[in-house]
């Protein structure tokens, strides 16, 4: 217990401490990057995409290695309750088919509207995710998952936050995400 507690608060410490910003013109967001992690894409051409073209994705990495997918995604027009849209959301982007079986979302464990100390909002989701393959159906909690609302007065986006590079997210994941949605700003507010 004394070594969980050590671990947590060196954690804690470690994605408070020296943080450098991370500012995107384009779409209006700046964010403080916890230390150790860096952010790619999403804001200028990625150099591996075939077209060199921007796009709707980043990636932020720590330690050098990917352990965050963000994901830029139109929000619809007239402007719809975000926790609603977030879990519609969240739940589409778990949907997986292939020959022997099929993994999806489709129950809420539980969806929290926040708001940073910048007022932007956010949803901290988990989601009960089934898993059907070769006949047998497993059920287990995923999350959380973090959707954040980046909307201007003119557009209405979110950023969402995925950590696809593992099945399950670790600690580092869960806390560098957090820590992106307690303290995005946005730069049009």
């Amino acid at each position: 217990m004394k070594y969980l507690l050590l671990s947590v608060i060196f954690f804690a410490l470690a994605i408070s401490q020296d943080k450098s910003m991370f500012v995107d013109y384009r779409r209006g967001y700046e964010i403080p990057m916890p230390i150790n992690t860096s952010l790619r894409g999403g804001c200028y051409h990625w150099p591996t995409h075939p077209d060199n073209t921007d796009t709707n994705y980043i990636k932020i990495m720590y330690q050098g290695k990917k352990i965050i997918y963000g994901e830029f995604t139109d929000i619809p027009f007239p402007k719809t309750d975000f926790r609603k849209y977030a879990i519609n959301l969240a739940i589409g982007r778990s949907a997986a088919d292939g020959p022997d079986g099929s993994t999806y979302c489709k129950n809420i464990d539980s969806a929290k509207v926040k708001r940073n100390k910048y007022g932007v909002a956010y949803v901290e989701l988990f989601l009960r995710r089934f898993d059907e393959h070769n006949g047998k159906t497993q059920s287990e909690i995923v999350g959380p998952y973090f959707i954040i609302d980046i909307s201007s007065e003119h557009l209405a986006q979110s950023l969402f936050l995925d950590w696809r590079v593992s099945d399950k997210p670790t600690k580092i994941q869960v806390g560098v995400s957090r820590s992106i949605a307690e303290n995005i700003k946005l730069l049009h507010k």
